[in-house]
């Protein structure tokens, strides 16, 4: 007699299990993530858009190093020399625009101090209670993952810094990892 109440009751749980499953796979919940305050670090935004910028235009500096090359293989030294001071000069042209931007008026609000909000359709910026930005995930062009943190390139010069730190906990950190993965599906 127990034994048989017992499967009933085993039975109707894994039922009503499967039913909170599938409600929860079909029914329209939104996934949200906070982080805690932090700013960007202008070495960390200059060294991601440095390198992202240098990889997007990586043709350029292969012409630059084939000049060099060039001028060692037919022993043209003012061949090597201009290609050299001209590969110098590209890459602090770019260095230093990037080192720039926290100087302009407009983009030092990048560097302040803020907490983000993700969800599955869009990002809150918050500077504080009353002053929100909001991105949707279709302005992110690219994301790369680092041992510290994340950076959401919205441009080549715009990035979304987050420290892996910043999660209140490892179950956010977690759920943001997956957000991510969602993101780079669609």
């Amino acid at each position: 007699m127990f034994y048989k109440i017992f499967i009933h009751f085993y039975s109707l749980l894994i039922i009503v299990n499967l039913f909170f499953i599938i409600s929860l796979i079909t029914s329209n919940y939104i996934m949200r993530v906070s982080t805690k305050y932090f700013s960007l670090p202008v070495r960390i935004y200059v060294k991601e858009c440095f390198l992202n910028g240098i990889k997007s235009q990586w043709y350029i500096s292969f012409l630059l190093l084939s000049g060099i090359a060039a001028g060692v293989w037919f022993k043209m030294l003012w061949l090597i020399i201009t290609a050299s001071i001209l590969e110098v000069l590209y890459l602090c042209f770019w260095l230093l625009q990037f080192y720039a931007v926290q100087y302009i008026p407009q983009n030092q609000i990048m560097f302040k101090k803020m907490y983000y909000e993700f969800f599955d359709d869009k990002i809150l910026m918050h500077l504080d209670a009353k002053m929100c930005a909001q991105f949707f995930w279709s302005f992110v062009q690219k994301i790369k993952r680092r041992k510290k943190y994340y950076v959401l390139f919205l441009s080549k010069a715009q990035i979304i810094y987050v420290p892996k730190d910043s999660f209140n906990s490892q179950f956010e950190l977690n759920m943001f990892d997956v957000l991510l993965k969602n993101m780079v599906k669609k």
